[in-house]
């Protein structure tokens, strides 16, 4: 059986402030290890809770990446694009916005481009132009 983690479940799991949901979640996250369900993780979910840590916990990007590191190396994780996921981290370190990082870790893990309006991202991943 598969199951995609929700926001929710990793918020809980990484700010521990519900005790039954967090336990709930260690339950879920045992029963993948185990290889009982197939646990799967999307990077709009990533996206969604680096949004929710930073905004409403306040954790700093440090802890935000440093959490997100160790969750993506978990080989029982399904990680849809885990190498883009991987690879971003410096980018969010550095302040880059969680698309800007994603979006510059795609196109080095695909060997691609980046075509964007946006200057300060241009000028970020070294891109000049549009062509």
């Amino acid at each position: 059986m598969k199951a995609v983690v929700d926001t929710n479940v990793w918020v809980r799991f990484f700010v521990r402030d519900n005790e039954a949901q967090y336990r709930q979640a260690v339950e879920w996250f045992k029963t993948g290890r185990l290889g009982k369900r197939k646990l799967v993780l999307s990077a709009v979910v990533v996206a969604e809770t680096c949004y929710v840590l930073d905004t409403f916990y306040h954790k700093t990007r440090e802890e935000i990446a440093s959490v997100w590191e160790v969750v993506l190396g978990q080989r029982w994780l399904a990680v849809a694009e885990r190498s883009v996921l991987i690879a971003m981290w410096p980018g969010y370190r550095n302040g880059w916005h969680w698309v800007d990082s994603y979006l510059w870790a795609w196109s080095g893990a695909n060997e691609g481009d980046i075509l964007s309006f946006d200057k300060k991202l241009r000028h970020k991943v070294g891109t000049k132009k549009n062509d």
